[in-house]
């Protein structure tokens, strides 16, 4: 009745809430550290009350996500697609499954992941290979795709070609410049 449907609306609402909590904790923790020196002034009240404006103001028009919300997931895989296949590259096969933990959590300008001032080209331009790759094989605006978005989606090429585009940069460039701490990929020939 009444009491459990309540009650079953109270447990969803705490799992929703806890987890965009932690999901905005860690996105605001990877803005600051990726900020640097310029968001070392930023408290962390302006700096989390900046990102919820967008969200607080999409929660009172909620027609334009549900009417629009096939395009929403494409757009959104569009990049998160080739960035998946960045990562697993760079973890996987670049890095050799290493990470210093300590590198991870410093700020850009001291770790030695930081690349040029917390930028990497080679992804960036990886992401965006594979985004083409994406775009082609579905357009996000009508959601018409090619004869092979049928048998192998659109994620999954552009998965590949941008996991393939950061290999390549990565060996070619960031490598041989010293960047990223490719250390132990470079002494072991990988």
């Amino acid at each position: 009745g009444a009491f459990l449907g309540i009650l079953a609306l109270v447990f969803v609402a705490f799992a929703n809430v806890t987890s965009i909590v932690s999901i905005i904790y860690s996105t605001c923790l990877a803005i600051r550290l990726a900020g640097g020196r310029f968001l070392e002034p930023v408290s962390w009240a302006v700096l989390t009350g900046v990102f919820f404006f967008v969200p607080a103001v999409a929660v009172f028009f909620p027609s334009v996500m549900y009417d629009n919300f096939f395009k929403f997931l494409v757009y959104t895989s569009l990049g998160f697609a080739p960035l998946s296949g960045v990562y697993l590259v760079d973890f996987f096969f670049l890095r050799r499954t290493e990470l210093r933990v300590r590198d991870l959590y410093e700020p850009s300008f001291r770790s030695r992941y930081a690349f040029w001032s917390g930028f990497t080209p080679a992804a960036i331009v990886a992401v965006i290979v594979g985004a083409v790759v994406y775009f082609v094989l579905l357009n996000p605006l009508t959601l018409v795709g090619l004869d092979l978005f049928k048998y192998a989606s659109a994620s999954i090429p552009s998965f590949l070609a941008g996991g393939l585009a950061h290999y390549v940069l990565t060996r070619l460039f960031v490598q041989r410049l010293g960047k990223g701490g490719y250390e132990r990929a470079e002494k072991s020939g990988a």
